[in-house]
């Protein structure tokens, strides 16, 4: 048992290897061009994007260890400001973890046209 416990451990890990592999792809989303914002550790990697009435955007969270809380508000001098949004889906502490995604909306129609979203990460 002991000379085929090296051949059964190197099963094991290509077996591990495959599995993970497999699962590396992830799921399909279908979003629309233009509607996905990604996230690193402390701030968005898009400055600002501009979508239609009735759109979602798909965050993602690109950073594997850093976990971010999507919520309505902003931030001052280091603290949420929870607070509502005209034009914006309500938003309650959306987690996203590491290699993951979430999707806020449909965003309503503006109340005057142009409207754009800013937000940022602190």
């Amino acid at each position: 048992m002991v000379k085929k416990l090296p051949f059964f451990l190197a099963l094991g890990c290509l077996l591990t290897f495959v599995l993970a592999a497999c699962g590396a792809g992830g799921t399909s989303t279908h979003t629309v061009p233009g509607t996905e914002v990604h996230m690193k550790s402390a701030n968005f990697v898009q400055a600002e994007i501009t979508i239609q009435k009735g759109q979602s955007v798909t965050l993602i969270n690109d950073d594997l260890l850093t976990p971010h809380i999507i919520a309505n508000g902003t931030w001052e001098n280091g603290t949420a400001k929870a607070e509502d949004e005209p034009n914006a889906p309500e938003v309650n502490h959306v987690q996203i973890n590491g290699n993951a995604q979430a999707t806020i909306g449909p965003f309503p129609p503006p109340v005057h046209s142009g409207s754009i979203v800013r937000s940022t990460l602190a």
